[in-house]
């Protein structure tokens, strides 16, 4: 038989029983619980659905919230009959129910289970027990460590702290307990109360991932009468410690609750069915957080980092404990990925004077002279979560690496993903820093950053992408120096159809090169493409300051000049020059000042019949202007853009009526829109 067939049977037939009583009536109970802990207050709603003079069919609907943001659902329904047990003949109230039950916690899980119970309420003793099975699965939720330390270097990795993982979960168990009726020992009772009982009993949950929950409870029940109870009950488990409550219960409306001292046993056949009030849940810690390795999100192991300091003892493992005592041991050891972390050591270059080479992907040289940050990028944590504690050693002094061997170069990049920071590269035989791409590949993301590059024998910095689909994708020059090199400060070189694109030079300065300062170069078929000079400085080199030259089928297109400050170079201190079949396009400048220099202030130089454009204010690449071009010891501004226009407005030429004529020269019929114009200084 179908379950819905068997409970309309059951209903038609107890309703077509002859009642002698009056009917059970449908009710709501407002039941308020005030602890230690925490105040509640449910609201049930209790139907009979069918009924005969002995037995009842009923539903109950209960609604519960308390003060710390728990709330709960409970639907069940249940059956009663009176009976007698066997043997014995003791009578008394036998009776079943089931619930589903759907609770929202305060950290906002959403737990669903199924309840079922049994009891026996008799005139002396009660007896009852209840079964409960979740139905939801655990849920997690981040919270911050709860004892969080500073990230350390140990061994060969990095160890953080992190947000704790905390675990929450329904468990699946059982509560019973027995009860009596203290009015058979009490006259007083008998007469003033219409019942008082007294229950004792226990509980045991348990989760799959929680700790058990093994307890005790009693609870005292007075019915002042049958619309008012009061009472208070107490429990204590190792989980969740002790716990108590007082509470009272108001049955609405009045009179629709039975007499237990007019009715007996039959009044008990419309008792709330008693059961824990919450679907239980426990929680845990699933991961502290604390000392996490660090992983590589390129390659999801712990980040290695290789640890060197000229002033360790020989044979080191390059650990944070046992460092390597030589830069080419690191190198040795290193593999893709890998941090070389290369501490001050005695302040000299020894064990760091024969260069490194970074041939491999990821790979990192790291000096103390930089903060070594938790990179978002590149770094994630083994369990996952995120840390707040972004510095893992603070920034001292620069250790010095060089290469002093013939034509070495300090540090050589011959791989993608690659950065070098905090570091002194000095007195190399050739380059500070060199990165050539002739391989046909693309080189992506190179990154220099907080380093000095001097005292080398040719250039500080020199990227170069030569031959044919050998190009370098985004090159960020950050807060370096490069300065009192034999040559060029700063160089980006693209040559034989190779490939410069994305480029940014912020926060740097070239000063003291015996060539030009900052020169970006593309010929023969090349390309260099988005170059940004930006808060940066040329300054007292013997060349020129600031160098865009493109020649022989090279391309330079979109270069933003932006904050920059070239000063007192021998040469101009801004030259903008094309040669033979090449292309100049979209130069912007904003912000720049070029002052004392030997030559010209800004010099542009158009010797090509292709494209050539540029923007100096109030031009079709919406420069603002703002620049200062003045006290040049030639010229502040030298044009030659075969009789074009240069827009130059809303700039400062050191007089505040503008630029004078003897200020400026215009070759082969070019013209010049200066006005309007600065009258001091921005």
């Amino acid at each position: 038989m179908k379950p819905i067939t068997a409970i309309t049977s059951l209903a038609l037939l107890m309703s077509s029983t002859a009642m002698a009583a009056e009917p059970f009536k449908a009710r709501v109970d407002i039941n308020w619980r005030y602890g230690q802990e925490r105040a509640i207050l449910m609201s049930e709603f209790w139907v009979p659905i069918a009924q005969g003079p002995d037995n009842v069919l009923y539903g109950d609907l209960r609604m519960m919230g308390d003060d710390g943001q728990n709330r709960e659902g409970n639907l069940g329904i249940g059956y009663r009959q009176l009976a007698a047990l066997p043997f014995t003949g003791a009578k008394g109230v036998v009776g079943v129910h089931g619930w589903i039950d759907r609770r929202f916690t305060a950290r906002g899980s959403k737990f669903n289970q199924l309840a079922a119970g049994a009891e026996w309420l008799g005139e002396s003793v009660d007896l009852r027990l209840n079964g409960y099975l979740p139905l939801s699965d655990e849920e997690y939720y981040t919270i911050a460590n709860p004892n969080p330390q500073s990230p350390s270097l140990i061994g060969t990795g990095i160890v953080v702290d992190t947000d704790a993982t905390l675990l929450e979960e329904p468990q699946h168990g059982f509560d019973g307990e027995i009860g009596i009726e203290l009015g058979q020992f009490s006259p007083f009772l008998r007469e003033n109360t219409d019942s008082v009982r007294l229950y004792g009993g226990g509980y045991y949950f348990d989760g799959e991932h929680t700790e058990r929950v093994t307890g005790w409870r009693t609870r005292l029940a007075a019915d002042i009468s049958p619309n008012i109870q009061i009472g208070g009950r107490f429990q204590r488990d190792d989980e969740r410690g002790s716990q108590g409550f007082l509470e009272a219960t108001f049955r609405f409306p009045f009179g629709h609750k039975k007499s237990y001292r007019r009715e007996g046993l039959r009044a008990r056949l419309d008792e709330s069915p008693e059961r824990d009030i919450d679907i239980v849940t426990s929680d845990t810690l699933s991961d502290p957080g604390s000392r996490v390795p660090v992983l590589n999100t390129a390659t999801g192991a712990p980040q290695e980092v290789l640890h060197v300091d000229n002033t360790a003892a020989p044979g080191g493992d390059g650990s944070a404990e046992s460092p390597f005592n030589t830069l080419a041991a690191a190198q040795g050891a290193a593999s893709a990925h890998t941090i070389i972390y290369v501490k001050p050591g005695d302040g000299t270059s020894a064990g760091q004077n024969q260069g490194v080479s970074l041939t491999q992907t990821g790979q990192q040289l790291l000096g103390t002279g930089t903060a070594f940050l938790y990179d978002q990028g590149r770094f994630t944590t083994a369990n996952g979560a995120s840390t707040s504690a972004t510095l893992i050693a603070p920034a001292t002094s620069a250790p010095i690496i060089g290469n002093v061997n013939a034509g070495g170069d300090g540090v050589t990049i011959s791989a993608d993903n690659t950065a070098v920071a905090g570091v002194t590269i000095d007195g190399s035989t050739n380059h500070g820093v060199f990165l050539r791409n002739d391989t046909g590949t693309i080189f992506r993301m190179i990154t220099l950053r907080d380093l000095t590059a001097q005292n080398n024998g040719s250039t500080g910095v020199w990227i170069q992408a030569d031959g044919v689909a050998s190009e370098i994708d985004t090159v960020k020059i950050e807060e370096v120096i490069s300065r009192d090199n034999g040559v060029w400060g700063i160089l980006h070189y693209a040559t034989n159809g190779g490939a410069i694109r994305n480029v940014l030079i912020t926060g740097s300065s070239a000063t003291g090169n015996l060539s030009h300062g900052i020169w970006v170069f593309p010929t023969t078929g090349a390309s260099i493409e988005n170059v940004i000079i930006s808060d940066s400085e040329a300054i007292s080199n013997t060349g020129n300051g600031v160098y865009l030259y493109s020649s022989f089928g090279g391309v330079l297109d979109g270069v933003t000049i932006d904050g920059a400050t070239s000063r007192s170079n021998q040469s101009d201190g801004i030259l903008v020059f094309t040669n033979v079949a090449s292309e100049m396009k979209g130069v912007f400048m904003s912000a720049t000042s070029s002052s004392n220099n030997t030559g010209n202030g800004v010099r542009i130089l158009d010797n090509t019949a292709l494209e050539f454009s540029l923007d100096l204010g109030g031009g079709s690449f919406e420069s603002t202007g703002g620049n200062s071009f003045f006290d040049n010891i030639g010229l502040d501004l030298r044009v030659d853009l075969d009789g074009g226009e240069l827009k130059a407005e809303g700039n400062w030429w050191g007089d505040p009526t503008g630029l004078q004529p003897v200020r400026v020269q215009l070759d082969s019929g070019s013209t010049i829109d200066a006005d309007p114009f600065l009258t001091s200084a921005p």
